[in-house]
């Protein structure tokens, strides 16, 4: 068996899907919350991506550009 086999195995990501921002900590760090199991972690800011989702049907006032 290779060494490499195990390292690679090591490397995918352990977490995906959408999580909820509970709190936002100096330095950085932010806490999610994944609903569905009702599990919270820390990481680092720089790691997530944010997605906006807006439920009202009213886009008049919901630019994300300020206009």
């Amino acid at each position: 068996m290779s060494p490499y086999r195990i390292v690679f195995g090591k490397l995918h990501s352990r977490w995906d899907g959408p999580f909820v921002i509970t709190n936002v900590f100096p330095y950085g760090a932010v806490e999610l919350k994944d609903e569905h199991i009702n599990n919270t972690f820390q990481v680092n800011g720089h790691q997530i991506k944010l997605l906006h989702n807006n439920n009202n049907n009213n886009n008049n006032n919901n630019n994300m550009d300020g206009n």
